[in-house]
């Protein structure tokens, strides 16, 4: 079966292939993403499995990010090629000393990278959710939900009973300090 994607012009393209990109692409794009939403990147450490700590400065604040990033791939499901996934494990298994809470400064980051024809999306999912399992675990995302953020340019939905936001690199400013103000622990 043909899987879908989407081009520049925002149409469901069949025959397209999901392209796998590798942990040095991800992390640039991270990294631009970061850069054009104001954030100055202080330092960046990677740790197991591919988390990066992230130490920034937006406002005259420093900000640390535990990102926990990873190519959007096909959901494994032939039968249902509109649904992506990207697999994580419990961050609290891989690497405890980077379980965090979110403060007005920092928070962690469960983020999909998915590029359509050179138009990087991410899809972010509530940390908080993931972790408490002892196996991999997938993350998924509809097509729809891309599709909608790519001509919005920021989507929130709920598909496949989690919460995700779905946004253009430009757009996340906007998300991230949501996300920390809907999470803050005081």
């Amino acid at each position: 079966m043909a899987t879908v994607n989407i081009n520049s012009s925002r149409e469901l393209i069949v025959d397209s292939e999901s392209k796998a990109y590798s942990q040095k692409e991800i992390t640039a794009a991270l990294n631009e993403m970061f850069t054009i939403s104001g954030f100055e990147i202080i330092k960046i450490t990677k740790r197991k499995s591919g988390v990066l700590l992230m130490n920034c400065l937006y406002s005259q604040k420093v900000y640390t990010f535990i990102c926990i990033v990873r190519n959007i791939s096909n959901s494994g499901w032939k039968e249902k090629p509109f649904i992506k996934r990207i697999q994580i494990q419990n961050l609290r298994l891989i690497d405890p000393s980077l379980y965090i809470d979110t403060t007005d400064t920092s928070t962690v980051l469960i983020l999909g990278y998915y590029n359509f024809d050179a138009n990087p999306l991410f899809v972010m999912w509530d940390f908080y959710q993931y972790t408490m399992h002892k196996t991999q675990r997938s993350c998924y995302v509809n097509i729809g939900t891309m599709l909608k953020a790519y001509s919005d340019g920021i989507f929130a939905a709920t598909d496949s009973k989690q919460k995700v936001w779905a946004f253009i690199p430009t757009r996340f400013k906007e998300v991230i300090f949501k996300y920390i103000k809907e999470r803050v622990i005081s």
